[in-house]
């Protein structure tokens, strides 16, 4: 047997290119709206990471610079009023409690957990915030009066003790040496407090000198 030749019919050799053309504009139509699509998507994705990039930058910028002023303005304090007295820091004390409880309220800076000043005679007194207190303060104090300990006290008043750390050298911490070495406000590291709760924190922390002599180190810290 011989095998006949194929034969098409007019209208299948006219329909078939047609058909083929059009498959072939179809296809590459849908590939150009896929690279237009995905260019775009890309695109769109790229303006709005920038623009949460922006913001956040904005936002963290924001949440720091307050408790950097505020520690500024606590160390330029304590130097001009001359608060510092060698052996006894009730007098900064008093201040940063009225400092803490009514300019500087939770209300308004919610982000300052704790500020403190330590002494070149690794004296140290801080109130620390979010504590289960009337005044939802607690004193720590290492003075004359503490037998070179530091206490940790039950609330904002040098009166219960409920534990005491000795040893405790300011001068050694992070928020310390950032300012002390360079004379110059700083931030420190983010590093673990010292005392009995250690929690991980970050510090603005600036000199306070008299007649170009450094007493001390006042800090805030930022939660």
């Amino acid at each position: 047997h011989t095998m006949r030749p194929l034969k098409l019919s007019l209208r299948t050799a006219i329909a078939v290119p047609f058909v083929l053309l059009f498959a072939a504009t179809v296809a590459l139509q849908a590939i150009t709206q896929h690279r237009q699509i995905s260019q775009l998507t890309e695109a769109e994705g790229t303006r709005i990471l920038r623009a949460l990039t922006a913001t956040s930058v904005e936002r963290l910028t924001e949440f720091l610079n307050a408790p950097f002023l505020v520690q500024r303005n606590l160390a330029d304090a304590i130097a001009r009023q001359g608060l510092y007295r060698p052996g006894d820091l009730r007098p900064i004390h008093q201040y940063l409690q009225s400092m803490f409880t009514q300019v500087y309220t939770p209300q308004q800076l919610p982000q300052i957990n704790l500020v403190s000043f330590g002494s070149e005679a690794q004296e140290y007194v801080g109130l620390r915030r979010g504590e289960d207190t009337p005044s939802g303060l607690r004193l720590m104090l290492k003075d004359g009066s503490t037998r070179d300990l530091l206490n940790i006290y039950a609330d904002e008043t040098a009166t219960t003790v409920t534990a005491a750390f000795p040893h405790y050298d300011p001068r050694g911490r992070p928020w310390y040496t950032a300012a002390a070495r360079t004379g110059q406000p700083a931030w420190s590291p983010i590093y673990t407090v010292a005392g009995e709760r250690g929690d991980t924190t970050l510090s603005a922390a600036s000199p306070v000198a008299a007649d170009g002599q450094l007493l001390g180190v006042v800090e805030v810290d930022v939660r």
